[in-house]
């Protein structure tokens, strides 16, 4: 996925919609509404949020970071909006896919 002339990210999980993935073209650069990341122990907080703000200027409308070690998702509709869900506590993806929503206990259940 591109997200500027210069950068290719590959996110964990991108939504896209038929007409997205039969218009893909080297010429026309699709970007996803929705993303997962998952968060590894390894990864730095500092990558991470340059990610989650690269992501949002390419247009990207909402992020999913999973946290597994504190089974914890971290749900941006904004660069400097998140809401966490743990437990409970329903994730959402967004206006574009309305019907798509998951507890936090839902992805982390085993």
């Amino acid at each position: 996925m591109w997200t500027s002339q210069t950068q290719v990210r590959a996110p964990d999980l991108a939504y896209l919609t038929q007409k997205q993935i039969k218009q893909e073209s080297p010429e026309e650069k699709t970007i996803s509404t929705f993303i997962i990341e998952v968060v590894s122990q390894t990864n730095r907080m500092y990558k991470v949020t340059e990610k989650v703000r690269e992501y949002f200027k390419a247009g990207i409308e909402v992020i999913w970071l999973i946290l597994p070690e504190s089974e914890e998702v971290y749900v941006y509709t904004a660069p400097t909006q998140v809401n966490i869900c743990t437990g409970d506590i329903i994730c959402y993806a967004g206006k574009n896919l309305l019907n798509f929503s998951l507890t936090a206990s839902e992805i982390f259940q085993r």
